[in-house]
């Protein structure tokens, strides 16, 4: 059956033509490529521009690198994805993520990369796709505050509780093809239209198929069949990203 991927990083594949043939002949019918460094936005364009209908760019500056980064060479990268964001069909990943930050300096950059991307995003009316690693309850309280609309929570690890109140504010989420009772105690609380499929490949599975057996957790959590998973799941994905196939 078709699917989508809706967030993997291809920049991390050196022979891209094959990872593509071989998700096309699976039934993949579109990937969402996401930047998170400034080479991973450079790249997303570049394979969008190569494989055009088929993989879609999103770029951002992603919270774990952000933290590290002087104001000057923020600017400097975020001023690329600024002048490239009409090629996208989103923004991200970007958000927070309070594993990899150790110090109050850390955490203040990736609050002001955050704030100054979601921003961004909200001028431009362009859907987020937001990371946020131990920061779910922060995350969704500064989208709210910001009375962000078109959000994607990316491999959301939060509470069922926390998902409730995401869900309540009209956000949307992805299931990677990763198993376990809170991620299935987290899906029963998501409404089915809100729910993507992604792989997260190479970090998480190997390649974007992985995305469809992530399937298999929506219809489990759901009591539904795979296949109707899957088709709701490419559903929202068009919707959500915009996708005219």
């Amino acid at each position: 059956m078709d699917f989508i991927d809706s967030h993997a990083h291809l920049d991390r594949f050196p022979d891209i033509a094959t990872v593509i043939s071989a998700s096309r002949s699976s039934g993949c019918i579109a990937i969402i490529t996401s930047g998170y460094t400034h080479e991973a936005n450079v790249a997303a364009i570049s394979l969008a521009q190569k494989f055009p209908n088929f993989i879609f760019p999103c770029i951002g500056i992603a919270p774990s690198v952000a933290m590290d980064l002087s104001d000057e060479e923020f600017a400097r990268q975020f001023d690329f994805v600024k002048s490239n964001a009409h090629k996208c069909v989103a923004i991200g990943e970007i958000g927070l993520d309070f594993h990899w930050a150790k110090t109050d300096a850390q955490i203040g950059r990736e609050y002001s990369a955050f704030s100054a991307q979601l921003d961004f995003a909200l001028e431009k009316k362009l859907p987020l796709v937001i990371h946020s690693r131990k920061a779910e309850n922060e995350a969704i309280d500064s989208l709210i505050s910001a009375s962000a609309g078109k959000v994607l929570l990316h491999y959301f690890s939060g509470t069922p509780e926390l998902a409730r109140k995401a869900a309540e504010a009209g956000f949307f989420f992805t299931t990677p093809p990763v198993k376990s009772n809170s991620r299935k105690r987290m899906l029963a609380e998501i409404p089915l239209d809100r729910i993507l499929l992604e792989s997260d490949c190479p970090y998480v599975a190997k390649t974007p198929c992985g995305a469809a057996e992530a399937a298999s957790l929506v219809a489990e959590a759901k009591g539904i069949s795979i296949e109707e998973a899957l088709t709701k799941a490419t559903e929202n994905a068009r919707r959500f990203f915009g996708l005219n196939l």
